[in-house]
């Protein structure tokens, strides 16, 4: 338990021995239960040896911050249990609100209400009933030498949780542990930074959804070397964004980026003025991708908004097999499917409580036989595989892969099957010249053998008459008595077979 020295609450003296005994026996009651009242009073230090338990907090100086053990409702099961004990920290008058601005037990839920919160000699660690200690800062990681009774722990006004000690060589007060060292999916005004620092990366990271804080798919990171904050599920990136203006149109939060050879990071501070934020800022990363910048008038378009497909306010193109390409993206339809197909969904995944829906979606998208993923479903996947209709009132809601091709390859279609239709048109007048000239060659052959032939030399009713161009000329009769001009070319004529076959042509 929290408490103070008492030492000065008694220390008191008494002048008049003839006081009223029941006015003395008040007045001594009244200082007891103000003594009392002291010690169960919040303070922003837990020393060497305190206890912090449930019915405890710590609370910084300005009243701003409080920290301290709270149950937290999931809403449905989730790894065996709807709910579970977490030492969290909270804006003091956001608590209604069920979001902490830092959790340390995320990925460890308590069962039930016997976490406490200790500094001892082994360092800072939460004690629990039925489970090992959750060690949050361990005596033997670190090099320096201290004495472990000086170690305290400090919630300053900042919202940072530090674990402060004395180095025994120097005598120098140092920083042991802080929790800005390790966020959760919110990021507070200056001090705390994003990126890295001293060799230790900071990064935001999701809930799994909405009511369960264990580490969710979506990570926000700041990416120094193009100036960007880069939000990713897990390895793929969904969205980026390096215009620091652009994520406050209103000018309340004042983004700064620092890039040393030991430190690389980002950090806001909160403006002054006429935008002066009152209370609570915080850059919050949520389940779904969006990004909330806590009460200012505008919030940043996240990656909740891509389809895969968009590369508009920051959305990244996925990335994917061969089956997937440029113009795929997912859309939300409602969907039947056909009773008659038992292999329209695949529910192997389905009872995987550690998936959320962004999870799904990436493992549907790198599947070539995926179509879809159910959009009812916070956890486990149920994919869509077979035929489906649309359309329907009663159907269920799916995030559907809608195969849209764009328009450069529909040009590139048009052009393809043009080239296609040319060649075959080139192919066929090619094969019909070439069938006509091989025609023609043989109707000269045939001419030209017969106009060389012998074979009519002996001819006796042939009379020798004129010589032509081409070679003599012979009368005949033929057998029904009609008489005939015969021209015979001769091997000699200096004619060729065109102007033989124009002088066919005017007889």
């Amino acid at each position: 338990m929290v408490g103070v020295s008492l030492g000065h609450c008694f220390h008191f003296h008494i002048h008049r021995p003839c006081l009223d005994q029941n006015m003395f026996s008040f007045r001594v009651l009244v200082l007891i239960l103000g003594c009392l009242w002291l010690t169960e009073a919040a303070t922003n230090t837990l020393n060497h040896g305190d206890k912090l338990n449930l019915s405890d907090s710590l609370l910084s100086q300005n009243g701003a911050v409080s920290l301290g053990f709270h149950r937290l409702d999931y809403g449905r099961y989730w790894d065996g249990i709807v709910s579970g004990y977490y030492l969290a920290m909270y804006y003091t008058g956001d608590m209604s609100l069920n979001h902490s601005i830092w959790l340390a037990n995320r990925d460890d839920p308590i069962a039930d209400d016997s976490g406490v919160l200790m500094v001892d000699d082994t360092g800072l660690k939460i004690n629990r009933t039925g489970g090992n200690p959750i060690q949050l800062f361990s005596s033997q990681s670190t090099s320096i030498t201290i004495n472990s009774s000086d170690m305290r722990l400090v919630l300053h006004n900042s919202g940072n949780l530090v674990l402060q000690g004395t180095d025994t060589e120097n005598g120098e007060n140092v920083v042991l542990w802080q929790s800005f060292d390790h966020p959760t999916d919110t990021l507070l005004p200056e001090p705390m930074k994003l990126g890295v620092s001293h060799g230790r990366r900071m990064s935001l990271t999701s809930w799994l959804t909405d009511s369960i804080p264990a580490s969710g798919s979506l990570t926000l990171e700041w990416d120094p070397v193009g100036n960007l904050l880069v939000v990713r599920l897990r390895e793929r990136v969904l969205w980026s964004t390096g215009d620091l203006m652009s994520l406050d149109g209103n000018r309340i939060y004042n983004f700064t980026y620092v890039s040393s050879p030991d430190e690389q990071y980002l950090h806001y501070a909160i403006a002054i003025g006429p935008f002066a934020l009152e209370e609570n800022p915080r850059l919050l990363l949520r389940h779904d991708g969006s990004l909330v910048l806590e009460g200012s008038r505008s919030n940043i378009t996240g990656p909740n908004t891509c389809d895969g497909n968009s590369t508009e306010n920051g959305c990244k193109r996925w990335e994917g097999p061969k089956c997937r390409s440029k113009g795929d993206k997912y859309e939300v339809r409602s969907i039947t499917t056909r009773p008659t197909d038992i292999y329209s969904t695949n529910n192997t995944l389905m009872g995987n409580y550690s998936l959320s829906i962004n999870d799904c979606k990436d493992i549907c998208w790198n599947d070539c036989n995926c179509m879809g993923v159910n959009a009812d479903r916070e956890l486990g996947c149920q994919f869509l595989s077979g035929p489906y209709d649309e359309g329907a009132l009663d159907g269920l809601s799916f995030h559907v892969i809608i195969h849209n091709r764009s328009e450069s390859r529909t040009w590139i279609w048009i052009l393809i099957s043009i080239t296609i239709a040319l060649t075959i048109i080139v192919l066929f007048s090619t094969l019909f010249y070439l069938r006509r000239r091989s025609q023609a060659r043989k109707e000269e052959k045939f001419l030209l053998d017969l106009m060389t032939s012998e074979d009519a030399s002996d001819i006796r009713e042939l009379q020798t008459g004129n010589k032509g161009g081409f070679g003599p000329v012979f009368k005949g009769t033929l057998g029904d008595g009609l008489e005939v001009a015969i021209k015979r070319l001769s091997r000699g004529s200096t004619q060729g077979l065109v102007e033989f076959k124009n002088e066919l042509i005017l007889i």
